[in-house]
């Protein structure tokens, strides 16, 4: 299968050297890889044309997170499988690409999203959100597994997640106006359709965030608005708010566990705001 990795970036300083360092580590060979650069101002253009690395630069006002991978799309539709992958996450090995490629061997699956680990400095409230949300066991789901995994059937990052171009052409590609939640739209529509979704957690990556309670805020407006402007996905899938509950808690035994309790206080915080930030995202 001719496959390839699309990089959207803006800005990514000293860690994209890390980035390209990563990619050409991976046993795949003749990989192909297109950046889709967003007017940065540090060396990422010089950087990727030594690196022999295919970049196209936009205008900054015209990046959108839908929008721009619907282009990226557009511009890889000789490919069979396309990568996307975001300028913060890294390849765990040098085995990442294979391991996720070898997903489509079966023709049933539109989506494989890999394993995000965290960082290795990432403390214990990022590590968590990480283990929480990609375990260590793979899962494959389709629509009717809505019935037992309900609103999370429809799981996707686009952190690190590859398609079938043949499905993308089933629901016309990315939604072009999308600000958020792009990859969840995708893997929604794309389970409404009868493909099915494979979470790898043999294929790896290095990517976490340590957001502060204000971002959270921010990040969960975003979130609250998406949802607000989508609701065939609580129609379809069901709500997400055991899923939220669920992680409380998880998260609240896993501080302790880990002799993180005096953190407990902050992560009860954290969530407020996340809960205070998604109402007023959705009501807005």
């Amino acid at each position: 299968m001719k496959s390839r990795i699309i990089v959207l970036t803006y800005n990514p300083g000293v860690s994209w050297d890390l980035w390209l360092e990563s990619y050409k580590s991976q046993d795949i060979q003749n990989l192909s890889c297109l950046v889709i650069d967003s007017s940065s101002s540090d060396e990422t253009i010089e950087k990727c044309i030594k690196a022999g690395v295919d970049i196209e630069v936009i205008p900054k006002s015209e990046f959108n997170h839908g929008g721009t991978r619907h282009y990226a799309y557009k511009k890889s539709l000789e490919y069979d499988i396309i990568i996307f992958m975001t300028q913060d996450a890294f390849f765990y090995n040098n085995l990442s690409i294979s391991k996720i490629l070898s997903d489509f061997d079966n023709d049933q699956i539109a989506i494989s999203y890999g394993r995000q680990v965290p960082r290795p400095t990432a403390g214990s409230i990022e590590s968590h959100a990480r283990i929480f949300n990609y375990p260590d066991k793979s899962r494959l789901v389709e629509l009717k597994d809505k019935k037992d995994i309900g609103f999370k059937v429809a799981f996707n990052s686009n952190s690190y997640s590859a398609y079938r171009v043949k499905a993308l052409h089933d629901i016309s590609g990315f939604p072009r106006n999308l600000s958020f939640g792009e990859d969840a739209y995708v893997a929604g529509k794309l389970l409404l359709k009868g493909w099915k979704i494979f979470y790898n957690s043999n294929s790896k990556v290095y990517h976490s965030h340590n957001y502060s309670s204000l971002e959270e805020f921010k990040r969960y407006i975003e979130i609250g608005k998406f949802h607000a402007n989508n609701k065939w996905i609580f129609e379809n899938f069901g709500k997400p708010e055991k899923e939220g509950l669920k992680f409380i808690l998880s998260e609240i035994k896993f501080l302790y566990n880990n002799n993180s309790s005096f953190l407990i206080p902050y992560a009860l915080f954290n969530s407020i705001c996340k809960y205070l930030g998604y109402k007023i995202g959705f009501y807005s």
